[in-house]
């Protein structure tokens, strides 16, 4: 007897998967995003593997992506986040103001490239909830 093979996600892209799974099952984004093709990536500075996270055609998938700046300069995404995982923890949590979070990019301690798509995700985890 064999059982199916299930695909192995690590460190973050893990903890990401299990949140965002049961969106597979949700008809409301299977409709608003059926036409949608998106791919967002979290790099987590201080974890060795980041999480890329893929909206295609009403589903969406979390895969991990090695930490290295190589194997980073090669994802072709179309929105990403860049900190350390206590800085995106507080981000998550709602803990620190815009006044702040803009501090943050400045100096250098969080970067985030395509924020219009960045939103797009924050409204399908919105559907979460």
């Amino acid at each position: 007897m064999s059982f199916p093979k299930t695909e192995v996600r690590r460190g973050f892209a893990g903890m990401l998967w299990m949140q965002m799974e049961r969106l597979n099952r949700n008809d409301k984004f299977k409709e608003l995003y059926k036409d949608a093709k998106l791919t967002i990536l979290y790099n987590l500075t201080d974890q060795p593997y980041g999480a890329l996270i893929i909206v295609d055609k009403g589903t969406i998938n979390v895969k991990h992506v090695k930490n290295d700046k190589e194997t980073l300069k090669n994802q072709k995404v179309d929105a990403s986040m860049s900190c350390r995982a206590e800085l995106f923890f507080v981000l998550g949590g709602g803990q620190m103001s815009k006044i702040r979070m803009m501090g943050k990019m400045l100096t250098g301690k969080l970067k985030i490239k395509g924020a219009k798509k960045m939103q797009e995700l924050q409204k399908i985890m919105a559907l979460l909830g």
